[in-house]
Parts: C-alpha cells; sequence; structure tokens
C-alpha cells in the first residue's frame, strides 16, 4: 500500500466525453472534496480543467499517441488498453502524479485496466443498482485487495432489500397509489445501457 499524499477525485477521464466528467464531478466534488481533505489532511485534485486548472491531461493528445481515432464529441469511446503505446501510459502517470490516490467515480473497465498497468491506486465508485430504496447506494470496488476486505464490511444486508422490495409490491395493491397491476412470481426488472448514450432505453 502506498503512503497517500495527495487525493485526486475523477470522472472516466478517459473513455468518457469532457462535459460528462464534469457534471459528475461537479457533484462527487461538491459532496466529498471537503470531508475526504479533512479526512486526509491534503488538497483535493479534481481531474478537469474547468474544475481545477492543474489538471491539463489532454485526451486527444493521449489517442494520437497510440495512433487510435478519437472524437471529442462521442460520449463514450471504447479503446483497447492493452493497444495503447508507452507514451500514453507515461501520459497518464505524469498527470496523475505520484503518492496520489485516484476516487473515481463510474470509470470504464479500460480505465481501470489502465491504471492497473500503470499500478496506479484507486477507488472507484457506481451508483448502486438497487434504486428503490429510500437512499441511494453506491457500489465501491478499491485496486487494492485489503481495502476490498474493509469496504466489504460496510456492504447492505441482501434481507434489508428484499424486505423494500416486498414492501413496493405490497404498496403497488394497497394503499393510496395502488394499481391494477400482477406481478407473476420470481418476476424481476433488469435495465441495461448503451456506450453511446448512458439513458435508460
Amino acid at each position: 500500500m502506498i503512503q497517500v499524499k495527495r487525493i485526486l477525485l475523477a470522472s472516466d477521464f478517459l473513455m468518457t466525453k469532457e462535459s460528462e466528467q464534469d457534471s459528475n464531478l461537479r457533484w462527487l466534488r461538491d459532496l466529498y472534496a471537503s470531508p475526504i481533505g479533512q479526512a486526509c489532511g491534503t488538497r483535493i485534485r479534481v481531474a478537469s480543467f474547468y474544475f481545477d486548472r492543474s489538471w491539463t491531461f489532454s485526451r486527444d493528445t493521449f489517442f494520437k499517441k497510440s495512433t487510435i481515432d478519437f472524437s471529442p464529441v462521442d460520449v463514450h469511446l471504447s479503446f483497447d488498453p492493452e493497444c495503447l503505446s508507452e507514451a500514453s501510459l507515461n501520459m497518464v502517470s505524469a498527470a496523475i502524479g505520484p503518492d496520489t490516490l485516484v476516487i473515481g467515480y463510474e470509470m470504464s473497465v479500460q480505465t481501470r485496466q489502465v491504471l492497473d498497468r500503470i499500478g496506479q491506486p484507486y477507488i472507484d465508485i457506481w451508483l448502486g443498482p438497487v434504486r428503490f430504496l429510500d437512499d441511494l447506494t453506491f457500489a465501491i470496488r478499491a485496486s487494492d485487495p485489503e481495502m476490498n476486505e474493509r469496504i466489504d464490511k460496510f456492504a447492505i444486508d441482501p434481507e434489508y432489500i428484499e424486505v423494500q422490495a416486498r414492501i413496493l409490491k405490497v404498496q403497488s395493491y394497497r394503499g393510496f397509489s395502488r394499481q391494477a397491476l400482477v406481478l407473476k412470481p420470481e418476476s424481476a426488472l433488469f435495465a441495461g445501457q448503451l456506450l453511446t448514450d448512458k439513458a435508460l432505453l
């Protein structure tokens, strides 16, 4: 485990369009920068030139150094991390800096693989898949297995989620907002998203 001297709040700065990153980084920074900074006793950097003038990483240059076609208007750009040149990897290392822990929001598999390749520690936070609870949940994973063991201790009990789902089921046919809706036993709804747009279809 490294000695952390700096924290970098990031969205998926390799795969995702910058305006989408900034949208996520705004609320991530407003919620977490102050408490993380107080807990770590360090200044929090943000992986966005819009919020942090010291962040000068260029996705365009990053992909050009690996001769990968890049369009800044695409919301998400899929790429093979194994095809990246050393020059591209060095750009990521230099932008992040030494002794830094990256706290990322919804980083893609590709971006996490790049961070793994350069030995960059990170904690990746995703909005949890269960959306019917009274509060938002987050899925959190770190590059360090020991950190994951600590994180796992805060996992929500699946029985709690099942109880809340049963309450919703009953509310669908009892109470003020009941509907003429018949839910088949063992039914579930799964919703997916696309690389081009994360909006639900």
